[in-house]
């Protein structure tokens, strides 16, 4: 049991940390849009 319990955490913790790290890299591309869009070249 404890350990069906750990692994079901391990795994809501990676997906988690996906789910950060992908919503990050998204708001760093909208940012870089926005500066481009803002001061274009």
């Amino acid at each position: 049991m404890e350990i069906a319990l750990r692994s079901t955490f391990i795994a809501s913790f990676l997906v988690y940390c996906q789910t950060y790290l992908y919503v990050r890299y998204q708001q760093k591309k909208l940012r870089v849009l926005c500066s481009n869009f803002q001061h274009p070249i």
